[in-house]
């Protein structure tokens, strides 16, 4: 007689973990990281709000919600990934600018709060000038170019990028945000392609902000910088000001007849320099842009 099959013992089911749970534990994790202005709250909220493909406003809602393993696995991921330095933004897809999100990836720079007050600088310019015409050059993600198109309505926008995968994003975000129509995307050499379009007795604003690292500097950036942002975005020669040279060196072979404004993002020490190559080649007076503590994060001048 054959004995009875024994029976093995039932396996419990994990407890699913809920949101709070995750959160809890995403908090402790990233309070121990090294990057600085790092709020381990907030971006344990935005990793568990992509790993949920929901918004920051249904965790807080609903803290009890049990997770399934598979978003729970994705989180951990993430949070491990950032702890590498992986920078927030390229986690999670999007970064903020002056009220908007912006998609980004590895392929383009992640927008920065300096770059607002380019932004202003160029909208103060453009009502200023009646029947302007406004270029961002190296436009990235194109946050510049689609927020003065849209704080601008009706303004003639053009955005021009050396990259074929920046312009794919770029055009992503105008799509987004309904602005396909406002914004003229060209690829090629900074102005070069926007200077064939418009006319010489156009009045133009060039609004650049290209890289303006030192390769020196580059050397010294903190990781989530250095390994993960793309390098032809941030590093522009031994003093940062390769590509804005090469800008102004466009513009003084252009022979432009109507006035062009230009506005640059820089690095407070590269005002000086910067300004005594435009003296040099159009005989105008540069003046800084400033943060809200007066450091100069900008420059702009009128070329005539």
């Amino acid at each position: 007689m054959k004995s009875p099959k024994k029976r093995l013992p039932r396996q419990n089911k994990a407890t699913p973990e809920t949101v709070a749970a995750l959160l809890a534990s995403g908090r402790q994790q990233l309070g121990s990281h090294v990057c600085p202005d790092v709020d381990a709250g907030r971006e344990a909220e935005l990793l568990l709000a992509t790993a949920m493909k929901r918004d920051r406003v249904f965790l807080f809602a609903h803290p009890e919600a049990t997770v399934t393993k598979t978003v729970a696995n994705k989180f951990r991921d993430l949070v491990r990934r950032r702890l590498k330095h992986e920078p927030i933004a390229y986690l999670v897809g999007f970064q903020p600018f002056v009220g908007r999100d912006f998609k980004v990836n590895r392929r383009t720079l992640i927008p920065r709060p300096a770059t607002e007050h380019i932004v202003t600088a160029a909208i103060e310019a453009a009502k200023a000038v009646p029947d302007t015409a406004i270029a961002d050059i190296g436009t990235g993600s194109g946050c510049i170019a689609l927020t003065l198109a849209a704080e601008m309505t009706g303004m003639n926008v053009f955005a021009t990028d050396a990259s074929a995968s920046a312009l794919v994003i770029a055009r992503a975000n105008a799509r987004k945000l309904n602005l396909s129509k406002q914004v003229i995307f060209l690829k090629g050499n900074l102005a070069a392609p926007v200077l064939k379009k418009i006319s010489s007795v156009q009045p133009l604003i060039v609004v650049a902000n290209l890289p303006y690292i030192s390769t020196a500097h580059w050397r010294k950036l903190r990781p989530g910088i250095k390994k993960y942002e793309p390098r032809s975005a941030l590093v522009a020669g031994r003093d940062g000001l390769d590509d804005y040279r090469a800008l102004l060196a466009q513009l003084v072979a252009a022979k432009r007849r109507a006035p062009t404004t230009i506005i640059m993002e820089i690095l407070p020490k590269q005002f000086r320099p910067l300004a005594a190559v435009i003296r040099r080649s159009f005989g105008a007076e540069a003046k800084p842009i400033k943060n809200l503590a007066g450091i100069a994060v900008g420059l702009t001048a009128l070329l005539k």
